[in-house]
């Protein structure tokens, strides 16, 4: 009895708790405000976001050839994995945390919840409330639903300011918007894997490997969706400047109405957070011990995070975003109709390239193969050329990749990857009276495999927009 009369005190004392942080009324975003049109992914996701995304989801299926050591990985452990993290989240939630399901007194923070959800264009997630002195929000995913999880710790920080809590729920919310969630999943349970690899039963060439290009892209990921998570948390709570405040209190751990903090000059500086953290990080000693911090982090310092996010505010990028009340890109359809990629060899030197571009996961086309060349061009692509799957469903920002290959009589070999991300919105009308845009890219070439290559390859792209037309709609092969 003591313990449950014990639970029953706590329940209450949190319950008080977070009716304390909507004490005081929201800023202009509150839910009378019109919210931005349909955002996608691809709206905020930041393009290193999405690419090394990309470049890191053949690594976590364990079937890759530079990873021999976890090859077939997802054929030994099978899809009981899946189903064992999802009951092992449940599990704890249910003994740890608070459901606010069905609960009116926690009505205060569902609605907010829901309206960063409304705002992102998202199914509001469970959402329950755990016991905690750290400042924690995360989302998990089990059985077909997203869970917000937020402890009391953090409840409390923001208590008296809502406006800034609704940043960190968007925040966490913009995890499920850019799909890192699942990505994030088997990213960190390939890493528990590979720090079980005894290194001593490792050939060399691939000890280098693993730590080097694929751990480095995995913590470099990791970094970049968080940037991207701050974009989604700046939509949903409205103001730039609240949204600084939200990110430097999770640094300084002071709550609003802390005795330390003038209650006529509330709000800290983030200009001078960034500047100061920007005059020390070139310092050679500084310097070294921050990329050597960094290197191992999965989440930028909060400066970083400052700078990032005023940098995407100032250039223009959230005011577009948020003042945009349709989409120009409703049924949009795109297809490559010419590659050029230069400085494909060594001077002096000539490969056989063909190119294969890929939507996600999905081949869009494979180019034919050109003749010994250091400059290589294809163009006159059909819709029914074998391997060709275009025109595509688009959304502007979304990135098309490439992989340039040498045609080789045994076995073909990979010489680097490249990456676009069409606009239509910057397109120009051709002389067919089409829309087109020539995009310009940087040649990877350590895309796959680590490579010291000095020479500075690129590739030009042109690309067509057009409308989607009733014989496109319902064919999987052309949508998204």
């Amino acid at each position: 009895m003591p313990n449950l009369r014990m639970r029953l005190v706590r329940i209450a004392v949190l319950s008080l708790s977070i009716l304390a942080v909507f004490a005081t009324p929201g800023p202009a975003g509150s839910d009378s405000d019109p919210l931005p049109a349909a955002i996608s992914a691809y709206d905020i996701a930041t393009r290193d976001d999405l690419l090394f995304g990309h470049l890191l989801a053949p690594l976590m299926k364990g079937d890759v050839a530079d990873w021999p050591i976890l090859g077939g990985l997802a054929q030994q452990v099978g899809d009981w994995v899946d189903q064992f993290v999802g009951a092992r989240q449940i599990a704890s939630l249910i003994t740890e945390a608070f459901p606010m399901e069905g609960q009116p007194a926690l009505r205060p923070l569902e609605t907010e919840v829901e309206h960063c959800a409304k705002t992102l264009g998202l199914p509001r997630p469970a959402i329950y409330v755990r016991n905690s002195p750290f400042t924690q929000a995360y989302v998990t995913h089990a059985f077909h639903r997203d869970q917000l999880v937020l402890t009391s710790g953090l409840l409390a920080l923001y208590e008296g300011r809502p406006e800034e809590l609704r940043f960190v729920i968007g925040h966490e919310l913009g995890h499920v918007k850019c799909g890192h969630l699942e990505l994030k999943s088997k990213a960190f349970g390939l890493l528990s894997v590979i720090q079980a690899i005894n290194l001593a039963v490792v050939p060399d060439k691939f000890q280098a490997v693993l730590p080097t290009l694929g751990l480095g892209r995995l913590y470099t990921w990791c970094r970049e969706s968080e940037i991207s998570a701050d974009r989604a948390g700046l939509l949903c709570c409205g103001e730039p400047k609240i949204a600084y405040q939200a990110i430097m209190r999770l640094q300084h751990g002071l709550n609003a109405d802390s005795p330390w903090i003038d209650p006529e000059k509330a709000d800290f500086d983030a200009e001078k957070v960034i500047r100061d953290f920007q005059q020390w990080q070139t310092q050679p000693f500084v310097k070294l011990i921050l990329d050597l911090k960094r290197h191992v982090l999965v989440h930028p310092f909060v400066p970083e995070r400052l700078a990032a996010l005023k940098l995407w505010v100032e250039t223009g990028g959230y005011r577009e975003l948020s003042g945009r009340r349709a989409r120009t890109d409703d049924g949009q359809l795109i297809e490559v109709v010419k590659i050029q990629a230069f400085e494909l060899a060594p001077e002096g030197q000539t490969i056989d390239p063909y190119v294969i571009v890929f939507d996600k996961d999905v081949q869009v086309l494979r180019t034919a193969t050109a003749p010994p060349v250091r400059a290589g061009q294809w163009r006159g692509f059909k819709s029914t050329d074998k391997g060709v799957n275009q025109p595509r469903e688009f959304r502007d920002g979304q990135p098309l990749f490439f992989e340039v290959w040498d045609d080789n009589t045994l076995s073909d070999s990979f010489v680097g990857g490249f990456v676009i991300y069409p606009d239509g919105r910057g397109a120009s009308i051709d002389s067919s009276g089409g829309r087109t845009a020539e995009i310009t890219a940087r040649i990877l070439w350590d895309w796959k495999e680590p490579q010291s290559v000095s020479r500075s390859g690129f590739a030009r792209v042109t690309v067509r927009f057009s409308k989607r037309e009733s014989s496109t709609i319902g064919n999987p092969s052309r949508k998204e």
